[in-house]
């Protein structure tokens, strides 16, 4: 590759050697070469071009981690009034009984939602002193 005269074969476009992001940033490094690389192939050896695809790649790559993100949303803003009422129902009750059963409650509503909103596979709970028998795998 060739940019304003300079030979740029084999230069990573980050010298970040961190242990957690470093890798991360070296991969997407490598993508965007091969992108570029792909465009020189074709000769169209347009910088700007390949920044476009790579971000429409990462764009791409994200979006089903974005759909579950607004899904989630949308669950819980359905699930806060009735999350409130349970909260609102154990509000003066600060004894340790009390607190157990708003959990339970908070737990069981969550469960019901998950298997009805979420459509996620049911199992019977076998527990006797639960107040919801139903669980779901998430």
């Amino acid at each position: 590759m060739k940019l304003g005269g300079n030979d740029l074969t084999g230069i990573i476009l980050t010298q970040y050697n961190g242990k957690i992001i470093g890798p991360i940033a070296k991969l997407l490094g490598y993508l965007m070469n091969a992108i570029f690389e792909f465009l020189n192939m074709i000769k169209i050896p347009i910088i700007g071009l390949s920044i476009i695809i790579f971000t429409i790649v990462i764009y791409l790559l994200l979006m089903p981690l974005t759909i579950k993100q607004q899904k989630f949303s949308k669950l819980s803003a359905k699930m806060n009034p009735e999350l409130q009422a349970i909260q609102k129902r154990y509000k003066d009750k600060k004894d340790n009984e009390s607190m157990m059963a708003m959990n339970a409650n908070k737990s069981c509503l969550c469960k019901i939602w998950c298997i009805t909103e979420w459509k996620l596979p049911a199992v019977i709970d076998s527990d006797a002193d639960s107040v919801c028998i139903v669980s779901c795998y998430l």
